[in-house]
């Protein structure tokens, strides 16, 4: 297993989690900027979307971890909790640098950006998903490395025989 923390400043240590998300959203722009240019589309529409669309994955996506937090987080932090700790840097729900995403708000944030984008900027879906296939695909490889490196890819322990 590895070390949990890569970077420590002072209170705040920043997970190896967090890093490789990072990592991940880096190499999706790359990719996704290179497409653009082979697809004629503006660089400062892909900036936008790739800039809004990691604030809003992580908005969501750590929304509704805080919502509904997975078996071995809620023994810890519940629900409860993280709305009576608003102001924790640490683990609290303003804490994404310490992990806790859920998947399924990571891509409701992306997508809903995205779209807006796309319809803001009078650019074609069809265009727009063309760009952004491959970059999308590099994410889907990137995030299970992050929670296998933070522990929280096999789940939580149990008692079954197969366990």
């Amino acid at each position: 297993m590895f070390k949990r923390y890569g970077i420590s400043v002072g209170n705040l240590a920043i997970a190896y989690f967090a890093l490789i998300v990072l990592v991940a959203f880096a190499s999706a722009y790359g990719l996704a900027s290179a497409s653009a240019r082979r697809h004629n589309l503006k660089q400062k529409v892909i900036r936008r979307m790739t800039f809004w669309t990691f604030i809003s994955a992580l908005v969501f996506g750590r929304f509704l971890f805080i919502l509904n937090p997975p078996p071995h987080v809620a023994q810890t932090y519940d629900r409860a909790w993280y709305f009576h700790n608003l102001f924790d840097f640490q683990v609290g729900p303003l804490a994404v640098w310490s992990g806790g995403l859920d998947r399924a708000g990571l891509a409701l944030g992306a997508i809903i950006v995205i779209w807006l984008i796309a319809l803001k900027s009078n650019l074609r879906l069809r265009d727009v998903i063309r760009v952004l296939a491959l970059p999308a695909v590099v994410l889907l490889i990137f995030i299970p490395l992050a929670n296998l490196v933070n522990g929280h890819f096999y789940g939580p322990p149990t008692d079954l025989p197969w366990g």
